[in-house]
């Protein structure tokens, strides 16, 4: 939709609400590309969350919900898995006696935490500002890392300690070449948007997922060993000839590897405006897309997606089961997959959750998009200079080597994205 105003302009409801009106900062969002929402299965059922333990769960009767695999024996793709995690695992060890004897151990697994599937796993743009001269905005998280020593000496004490940015990078407003002031006209205009991403180093066929790609993530393991319960992996039915060894899973997990060939990953990220270059991020580290950090039997569809016209709600319009006995609703919501923007203003407010897409990537362009390219290796200036002109006289697109004919025309922008890539 546009944003003109007059009998075509669209006006919002006094009923409705958008994300645009609950996250202003992520209005004007045209693109986004990364993870779609956390796991929202990552916590628990029962119990209280560390940061309020206070709150009794309302999943806290969910913790007989298990995978169709569960029950039907025709299913063979997939696992038995409980919907939510275990808490913890009961080990039986042998011990040698002369009576026989075994003695069991309680191992508790901790919960997962739903950022570490968005942390360098999200990128957008958006217009910012006066909608008639805006600038345009690149927003993504990037995960930091390091080593450190907590000890008293080099060799010991040594952990290692992640953190997060949050980091929007916004370009001046795009017509202030001609010296256009916001107000100064209500007529709207095209614009061509391209952004290029090229990395430094050239990287092909299985070095990509080696040389600082999604490898250095993956970890194949089992569930047994998740579980606490490696011996099951040396014991029978494992060990009989012809038996069928116990599925391997991937989990994803962050350490030193993923810092150590941040190298291979960093390139320049170029943003045009109607085949003109407006902005250069010289270092800038590709976002993969990855899966999340569950069994795949939580990830309905694909994990991650790209989105044009909008970023992503994340997690805001969730529903979950409300009882075990009713599988067919009704549903409701899990205060814990809600960020903490949103729990601040209700009785909730001493929960604290690290769920984050919603907060910096909810948010909508309200305007036209007519056309969307993206390509398989990142475009040169002649080559984005090229589109502009063949599409310059059938958009009326400003030209920026001719910025006068802004001010004598009344040129001022209405929201036309062109073409995107990323390696």
């Amino acid at each position: 939709m546009d944003c003109r105003n007059g009998d075509e302009h669209f006006i919002n409801s006094t009923t409705q609400q958008y994300l645009n009106d609950i996250y202003p900062s992520n209005a004007g969002t045209f693109f986004y590309f990364g993870t779609r929402s956390e796991n929202k299965f990552y916590h628990n059922a029962s119990g209280s969350p560390v940061s309020d333990s206070g709150y009794t769960r309302v999943t806290k009767d969910l913790t007989c919900i298990q995978t169709c695999a569960c029950s039907d024996t025709g299913v063979t793709n997939a696992d038995c898995i409980t919907v939510y995690p275990n808490s913890a695992t009961t080990t039986v060890h042998n011990i040698s006696c002369n009576c026989g004897c075994a003695s069991t151990e309680q191992i508790p697994l901790p919960e997962t935490d739903p950022k570490f599937d968005v942390l360098s796993n999200a990128i957008s743009l958006r217009f910012d500002g006066c909608p008639l001269n805006p600038r345009i905005g690149i927003k993504y998280i990037k995960i930091t890392g390091d080593c450190v020593t907590t000890g008293t000496c080099e060799t010991t004490g040594v952990t290692f300690q992640t953190g997060y940015t949050i980091t929007e990078v916004l370009t001046d407003p795009i017509y202030d070449i001609c010296g256009l002031q916001c107000g100064d006209t209500d007529e709207e205009r095209w614009v061509m948007i391209s952004a290029v991403f090229e990395r430094n180093t050239t990287i092909e066929e299985c070095d990509l997922l080696n040389l600082g790609g999604l490898n250095n993530l993956r970890v194949v393991t089992t569930q047994s060993s998740i579980d606490g319960k490696s011996y099951k992996l040396i014991s029978p039915p494992e060990t009989h000839p012809g038996s069928t060894p116990e599925r391997r899973i991937h989990k994803i997990r962050f350490d030193n590897n993923w810092f150590d060939e941040l190298n291979y990953r960093l390139g320049t990220l170029k943003l045009y405006v109607n085949g003109y270059l407006f902005l250069v991020i010289e270092d800038f580290e590709e976002i993969i897309p990855r899966e999340l950090n569950t069994e795949k039997e939580k990830q309905v569809g694909v994990p991650f997606n790209i989105s044009f016209g909008g970023g992503t709600q994340g997690l805001h319009d969730h529903l979950i089961f409300s009882e075990c006995s009713s599988p067919n609703g009704p549903y409701t919501q899990d205060p814990e997959l809600f960020p903490n923007n949103v729990l601040s203003a209700t009785t909730l407010s001493g929960l604290s959750t690290n769920i984050l897409l919603e907060q910096n990537f909810g948010g909508t362009f309200m305007g036209a998009i007519s056309q969307f390219r993206m390509y398989v290796e990142p475009l040169g200036s002649p080559q984005v200079q090229h589109n502009f002109r063949v599409l310059k006289n059938k958009f009326n697109l400003l030209d920026f080597w001719c910025p006068d004919c802004l001010v004598a025309n009344g040129y001022v922008l209405e929201g036309y994205v062109d073409e995107f890539y990323f390696e």
